[in-house]
Formats: structure tokens, C-alpha cells, sequence
């Protein structure tokens, strides 16, 4: 069985980073092994000794904290796992995990990139409150100003929509439209097959404390 722990070390850049360790190794380590000799799109990564683990319970935008929260409660999900340390909002580098529930262990099965080249703005700032066919009377009750006075994606509606409504959009953007995005492992640029299998238990415990603990 593998382990998975946490810890703050000054790294090989000379800062100290909170960092995760697998059997005591730090995962930048890995991350240095798995990416020998890829191609020059992913050499970027490298030193990867400065991005920052995702498992936050405060982000710079709170949606983004209760998107992250519910990735890491799944049984089974394509898992950010790290990011870049100056913005912390998904839209940067994202380094994920294939994870999955199985019994008593939980697989880490492989570990890749986001392509974000793959994603569809118009499609993201389409899927929060502009996706009106899917309100519930409460929705309509709340939002519903938006959509009968205002044409979706005018100034008005963006001035509407940002200025009273921001927590809401961004928090529907991340579930309607990055979460499906990233359990699509075509999104995804895989480049290890790590195959790491930790304990449940232990790993909920570590899953608990990121959530309760670390900012």
C-alpha cells in the first residue's frame, strides 16, 4: 500500500512549498521522472516544485472552493490534484488525478493535464444562469429578472449577472460546465501511469483535514 501525507519542505527552487509526498517522495520528484523526455508542450511543468495542491478549503473565490470540495467527495473523478500558485481558479495549469474508490483503497490510476485548448468558452459562459431551460420554480423566483428583462450576454445582462448574481454563475459554470469538462479523460493529456493504491481510511482523514485545515 502506498502512503499519501502532506508536508511543508523547502524544495530544490529554495522557497518553501506545502507539497504532497507519495512514500515519502515528493511528488515534484515524480513529476521530474514522468516527464523526462516529453514533448516541449508539457516541459513547462518543470520544475513543478512551486505549484500549489489544490485541495484548499479557502480559494480566492469561494465557488471555487465548494467546486473543489465536491470533486474530492466523489467515489470516482478526474481529481485536481495541483495548480499554479498565483491562480488558484482552474483557468491555469491543472494537474489531475484518475481516481477511484475500489473497497477499502483508493487508486490513483494515472496522472496528466488539462487541456484547456480543448475548452469552449462560449459554451462555459453559457452553462450557468444563461441556461435558463433547466430552472426550478425557486430559480425563477430568484433569476428569472435576469432572463425576461435583460438579452443574455448584453452589457445589461453582464452588469445584472456579475453584480448581484456573481456567487451563483461562477458556482454554475464550475458544475454544469468544468466539471463534466474534466471527468472527459479526452481533456485531459495524460503522461503518467502511476497506479498508486492508498487507504481509504487514511486517505479520507488527509481529504478531511485539507478541506477543514488548509488554506
Amino acid at each position: 500500500m502506498d502512503t499519501l501525507e502532506i508536508k511543508q519542505l523547502k524544495t530544490p527552487s529554495g522557497f518553501p512549498n506545502t507539497v504532497f509526498c507519495i512514500n515519502g517522495k515528493p511528488i515534484y520528484e515524480y513529476l521530474s521522472e514522468w516527464l523526462a523526455g516529453a514533448p516541449d508542450s508539457l516541459q513547462f511543468i518543470l520544475p513543478a516544485d512551486d505549484l500549489a495542491i489544490c485541495w484548499k478549503n479557502v480559494f480566492d473565490f469561494e465557488p471555487d472552493a465548494k467546486f473543489m470540495k465536491y470533486i474530492l467527495e466523489q467515489k470516482q473523478a478526474i481529481t485536481p490534484i495541483l495548480s499554479c500558485p498565483d491562480d488558484m481558479d482552474f483557468s491555469c495549469l491543472v494537474l489531475v488525478a484518475d481516481v477511484i474508490r475500489q473497497n477499502n483503497v483508493v487508486l490513483w490510476r494515472r496522472i496528466g493535464k488539462i487541456d484547456h485548448a480543448k475548452e469552449d468558452e462560449k459554451a462555459e459562459a453559457l452553462s450557468g444562469l444563461a441556461q435558463y431551460e433547466k430552472y426550478t420554480d425557486e430559480d425563477w423566483d430568484r433569476f428569472g429578472e435576469g432572463i425576461i428583462n435583460y438579452k443574455i450576454g448584453s452589457d445589461e445582462w453582464n452588469k445584472w449577472l456579475w453584480g448581484k448574481h456573481w456567487y451563483e454563475e461562477s458556482y454554475r459554470r464550475r458544475m454544469n460546465y468544468r466539471y463534466p469538462f474534466y471527468q472527459n479523460p479526452d481533456n485531459t493529456i495524460w503522461f503518467a501511469d502511476c497506479r498508486f493504491s492508498f487507504d481509504a481510511k487514511d486517505y479520507d482523514m488527509l481529504v478531511e483535514r485539507c478541506l477543514r485545515d488548509f488554506e
